[in-house]
């Protein structure tokens, strides 16, 4: 396991907190649809020297047994 992980957090307090996450969305047919999401993060080393931050949200496949990675 990695040590940078919290892993302190029980279950129930993660699905506490991911329960008040939710966002409107419109799916492709136009219908209003209320998802979970959740966001990543990557950073890239360019070789110019400098670092350019990615940030997107995802709708998860699976349930999360984690808070913060």
């Amino acid at each position: 396991m990695n040590p940078y992980y919290n892993q302190s957090y029980t279950r129930d307090q993660i699905n506490v907190i991911l329960n008040k996450i939710n966002v409107q969305l419109f799916n492709v047919d136009g219908e209003e649809e209320t998802v979970d999401i959740y966001t990543k993060f990557n950073i890239i080393d360019l070789s110019s020297g400098t670092r350019t931050v990615v940030i997107s949200f995802h709708k998860p496949n699976k349930p999360f047994d984690y808070l913060f990675r």
